[in-house]
């Protein structure tokens, strides 16, 4: 009978994209170096690991539905600041409103930055950025968050199969599915957005799968916060 896939958390980028060479060659200066990346090649600011530079940034820009919602509060995003010394897959890890994330985000992705090094050579590393929003508009800046602000992540209590609707199967539609959502205080999947869709029998199962969903909310200096994630639900057909 055909089957699918269960899903999988859908959080951080191959170790090589958007490197090529120059990111082999910092691998290789860092394992001399006895400094070892993550299983995605992305190093951990500290110790041999110098911090990138700030070069450039820009202020989250606020629009006239910003001003008209009113709302306060902090964004913090995430994301990888290349050999470059520009940021790739950036994401939002503590939300707000919806707008306001993705001012944060657009914001993020327009910081410049000498990259981080080892003895000198550049290498990959992950930065967390906190945008405040105060009360009745005016200036959000980007703040680069230190190690000790660290996030522990929400922790899944179950595990959830999206159903194969029966005209899919028939009809053979495959595809990925990607889902993003805000894991709030009480461990619940709210603020439920497709960002990926393959077809609407199929969207809506993966829908219904992820608002199944429980976790053990994420902890920042040891008090439960709301984070965001995206789940990866993948469709195939094996016979």
């Amino acid at each position: 009978m055909p089957r699918s896939t269960a899903f999988g958390l859908y959080v951080a980028l191959p170790g090589v994209l958007g490197y090529g060479y120059q990111g082999g060659v910092a691998a290789m200066f860092a394992r001399e170096a006895g400094v070892k990346p993550d299983r995605y090649g992305i190093y951990t600011v500290g110790g041999q690991v110098a911090a990138p530079a700030l070069r450039y940034s820009e202020p989250a820009t606020y629009t006239e539905r910003m001003y008209e919602m009113d709302v306060a509060g902090t964004v913090m995003v995430t994301a990888i600041v290349g050999t470059d010394g520009e940021p790739i897959g950036t994401d939002v890890l503590i939300p707000l409103a919806r707008l306001h994330n993705l001012a944060a985000v657009n914001a993020t992705n327009q910081m410049r930055f000498d990259p981080a090094s080892i003895n000198g050579t550049p290498v990959p590393v992950r930065i967390f950025v906190e945008f405040t929003f105060p009360p009745g508009g005016g200036v959000a800046l980007p703040v680069i968050v230190q190690g000790e602000k660290a996030i522990e992540a929400p922790v899944p209590l179950n595990s959830v199969w999206a159903t194969y609707p029966r005209r899919a199967r028939r009809r053979r539609i495959m595809g990925n599915v990607i889902i993003s959502f805000v894991v709030t205080e009480q461990g619940r999947p709210a603020d439920i957005h497709l960002i990926r869709s393959v077809a609407p029998d199929l969207d809506e199962s993966a829908m219904r799968s992820v608002r199944r969903l429980r976790f053990k909310p994420a902890l920042m200096d040891g008090k439960i916060v709301p984070t965001h994630l995206t789940i990866d639900f993948t469709f195939r057909i094996f016979c």
